[in-house]
């Protein structure tokens, strides 16, 4: 396990409030037409962040409005295999990492664009 230090909250510490305001980056974003276009074009790599069974189209998704499956040319990567679910949640080693991303023949000096089915884990 990692010896990292952590930060700990006192429980009746009091928090002040920030002037943050948080701004999207639309670049960051892609939206269905050009997701639609990359499938023709293949300029990017597609990777799914979903677990392989819901991938698949084997497990239904937990909405019941979003289609089962995937898009098509997309590469499957579960997000839980980049990190070290059991010693402290933290990410695997660059190493490691980067077998993990050949061995499903993901091109690491090739642009990828993150999926998943909220948005949530193609962040990871």
């Amino acid at each position: 396990m990692e010896k990292r230090k952590t930060f700990n909250f006192e429980k009746n510490k009091k928090i002040s409030r920030s002037n943050y305001t948080a701004g999207e980056n639309s670049q960051l974003v892609l939206d269905k037409d050009q997701i639609n276009k990359n499938i023709i074009s293949k300029r990017f790599q597609l990777i799914d962040a979903r677990g392989e069974q819901r991938f698949l189209g084997l497990q239904p998704e937990p909405r019941k409005e979003l289609k089962s499956g995937n898009i098509k040319g997309s590469k499957n990567l579960p997000f839980v295999e980049l990190v070290n679910i059991k010693e402290g949640r933290t990410f695997k080693k660059k190493e490691e990492l980067i077998k993990i991303f050949k061995a499903r023949q993901i091109l690491i000096d090739r642009e990828m664009a993150f999926t998943c089915g909220s948005g949530v884990t193609a962040c990871i």
